[in-house]
């Protein structure tokens, strides 16, 4: 997951500069195989509404982020032929079809990479 917020966040031991380049190389690879690529992006809405009860980190707190927090970098985004996931909870696969979708294309085995990979599946 390689969205505006994520990647303005300080990040180490690599910046978020070099993860996202190496996202980037990663996913034109994979397109260059025809294989698919899988971007994931976490929204809520700005009023709190949709808030994890009990929770206190900045995705619950109104008002709390920039205008486009949740949109994938732009050097990952646009290509029509990627699948987008957007979620409400961290995990990826919990309240989202992605099982579904890998399953219909017979995907067996996935490549995870980003920023937040340890609380995001």
């Amino acid at each position: 997951m390689l969205q505006n917020a994520l990647v303005s966040a300080p990040t180490a031991p690599y910046s978020d500069t070099e993860v996202a380049a190496r996202a980037v190389e990663l996913t034109r690879a994979f397109r260059e195989h025809r294989a698919p690529v899988v971007l994931t992006r976490v929204t809520a809405r700005a009023d709190g509404s949709d808030a994890a009860p009990g929770r206190t980190d900045a995705l619950n707190q109104p008002g709390s982020l920039p205008e486009d927090w949740d949109a994938i970098v732009d050097d990952l985004a646009g290509h029509p032929e990627d699948i987008t996931v957007t979620k409400r909870t961290w995990s990826t696969f919990r309240g989202t079809d992605l099982d579904l979708r890998l399953r219909r294309r017979g995907v067996r085995q996935i490549v995870l990479a980003g920023l937040t990979t340890s609380i995001g599946v």
